[in-house]
């Protein structure tokens, strides 16, 4: 019974893992910060990025709840279009990969939309089309926490690629031109994705389901039994 129940148990659950993250609280904003995860980078493509350890981070995003997030990064001067790319991501046997992260966006000054595009070649070529836009950006007057699933935006583009060779775009529009301070701020830069179950471990569950099921019934025929003696 107990071998019955612990197959059952052990029945494949979908359980997001984080594959890198960004949160500059160090003195390496375009490396991943936490170890043990992939090794990424944050690299300027137009307009530039820096970190910031002048003002107090934020915690919406954050991995956990003790991380002060000091440092972020600041996508910003002179050009009225500043973007940048995150990568690069291996996703084998990966599905739901989801690009979350905390922004702001406050001043007259700053960024007005935002634009998503990814790249599954190593970054040579990104998405004709952005997955996801978001506009508006200077109304997040507090660190508003935007998440994305991509592998639904993309069609499941952005899952099970191999060799490092996914990148997130980000293009941020609309910033005033020639402008030396930009207050559109993020931090907290997630990326997570679902280890797709092996077929045993659905076949296993399957047999400890039905095991399961075939003892609850000789149970139940032998206490009706019982009571009709």
């Amino acid at each position: 019974m107990g071998v019955l129940i612990l197959m059952a148990m052990a029945a494949p659950s979908a359980r997001a893992a984080l594959l890198t993250y960004y949160d500059f609280e160090d003195n390496f904003p375009f490396a991943s910060d936490s170890p043990g995860l992939q090794l990424t980078g944050l690299t300027p493509i137009l307009g530039s990025i820096s970190a910031e350890d002048s003002v107090t981070g934020i915690q919406v995003n954050a991995v956990t709840p003790s991380m002060n997030s000091s440092f972020f990064v600041t996508p910003t001067f002179a050009f009225p279009t500043t973007s940048f790319t995150l990568g690069g991501l291996t996703t084998t046997g990966l599905t739901d990969v989801n690009l979350s992260f905390a922004l702001l966006s406050t001043a007259t000054t700053s960024f007005t939309d935002l634009a998503l595009f990814y790249s599954t070649d190593g970054g040579v070529t990104f998405s004709a089309n952005p997955f996801a836009t978001v506009s508006n950006l200077e109304s997040d007057t507090t660190y508003t926490k935007l998440s994305f699933d991509a592998s639904a935006l993309t069609n499941g583009a952005v899952d099970n690629v191999s060799g490092s060779n996914l990148f997130f775009e980000f293009a941020f529009s609309g910033g005033i031109q020639l402008e030396t301070v930009n207050a559109t701020r993020i931090d907290n830069i997630q990326v997570t994705a679902v280890a797709t179950p092996e077929p045993s471990s659905y076949i296993g569950a399957l047999f400890g389901l039905v095991g399961l099921c075939w003892f609850q019934r000789r149970w139940f025929i032998r206490l009706l039994s019982s009571r009709s003696a």
